[in-house]
C-alpha cells in the first residue's frame, strides 16, 4: 500500500498572515536545507539557461548543512547572483510564508531522496512544482497535472519557461491541487489507510 505524505496544513494553520512579498518577475522557489543531495548546483545552472532566455527570478530558503561558499562562487561565474534571492538561514514560519506565498513554481532538483515534505508544502500552498525523476519523488506527484519531471538542466529550464509563461496550464494545475490534491492529502481521509496498513 502506498499512502501519500499528508499536507502541511497543520503547519501553515498557526501562520499569522500578513501581506505576501509580490515580485516583479515570475519567481521560483528553492526550498530545503542545503544538503550536497539536493541539487543545488545542478538548479544553479538551470536558472542560468532560464535567464537565457527568459526574465525570472530565484528564492533560496534554508538552513546550510554545508559551506555555501561553492555555490555563490558558481552563480557569480555565471553571473546569475543578481536573480537570486539567498534566504540562507533558519527563517520563522511568518516570515518564510510571506516571502514565498506569492511564488509560482517549487523546484526540488534532488540527485536523490525517499520523499519530501517540501512538495506537500508547495501542495498545501497550492503551487506546481517541478522535480527530478530520482527515486520517491515522481510518486508524489501527478506529472503535467500538478507537476512535471525533468532530468537534465536544458529540460528543466525548458519545462520551467513552459509552465510560467503558459497561463492556461498553470492555472489548471492550481485548480487540480485545490481540488484533488486538497482531499487526497488530508489527513483526515488517511488516517484509516494507516489503520488498515497496521492491522489496528
Amino acid at each position: 500500500m502506498v499512502i501519500p505524505h499528508g499536507d502541511l496544513n497543520y503547519i501553515f494553520n498557526h501562520v499569522i498572515e500578513k501581506d505576501g512579498i509580490f515580485y516583479e518577475n515570475p519567481t521560483i522557489t528553492f526550498l530545503v536545507s542545503i544538503n550536497p543531495y539536493k541539487g543545488l548546483k545542478f538548479f544553479i545552472e538551470v536558472m542560468s539557461l532560464i535567464l537565457a532566455k527568459f526574465v525570472i527570478n530565484l528564492i533560496f530558503l534554508g538552513i546550510p548543512r554545508e559551506s555555501m561558499d561553492k555555490y555563490y562562487k558558481y552563480a557569480d561565474q555565471l553571473g546569475i547572483s543578481k536573480n537570486i534571492l539567498w534566504g540562507i538561514k533558519y527563517i520563522l514560519l511568518d516570515d518564510m510564508n510571506n516571502g514565498i506565498k506569492n511564488t509560482n513554481i517549487f523546484v526540488f532538483p534532488y540527485e536523490r531522496t525517499s520523499q519530501s515534505d517540501g512538495i506537500p508544502a508547495a501542495f498545501t500552498l497550492g503551487k506546481p512544482v517541478v522535480i527530478r525523476s530520482v527515486v520517491g519523488l515522481p510518486e508524489m506527484i501527478g506529472n503535467n497535472i500538478d507537476g512535471m519531471i525533468a532530468n537534465s538542466p536544458p529540460e528543466m529550464a525548458d519545462k520551467i519557461i513552459d509552465l510560467v509563461k503558459n497561463n492556461k496550464k498553470y492555472i489548471r494545475m492550481q485548480k487540480y491541487i485545490y481540488s484533488q490534491r486538497k482531499n487526497r492529502n488530508d489527513w483526515k481521509n488517511l488516517y484509516p489507510n494507516f489503520l488498515k496498513l497496521y492491522n489496528l
